[in-house]
């Protein structure tokens, strides 16, 4: 049997509201959910580069326009940019996959 969505909405809106964190996303401000944030090193042709990711996690209905790939949000004071989304099957939350937005 499946999570009704209200219920599963709820439940996020909880987990939010006692460990969230805050995205700005085209100038307004969202709490949300952050799954990672992982900083390391990756290697490409050229050499080295800082590889900076982040995973958050949003509550659908806050939002009147969903983040779409390559939209930048703010984190901690630096810009990321989405590299990628994954919806739930009752769309009540979207994961963001994003990476630090240089030059």
């Amino acid at each position: 049997m499946a999570i009704p969505t209200s219920i599963f909405a709820t439940d996020l809106a909880a987990v939010i509201t006692d460990v969230g964190s805050v995205i700005t996303f085209s100038g307004t401000n969202y709490n949300v959910l952050v799954g990672s944030v992982g900083k390391g090193k990756g290697l490409e042709i050229e050499g080295y580069y800082d590889d900076q990711d982040l995973q958050v996690i949003v509550k659908v209905s806050d939002f009147t326009t969903l983040p779409v790939v390559n939209d930048v949000l703010v984190y901690g004071g630096t810009t990321y940019r989405v590299k990628g989304t994954l919806d739930t099957p009752d769309n009540a939350s979207l994961m963001l996959n994003c990476e630090e937005q240089t030059g």
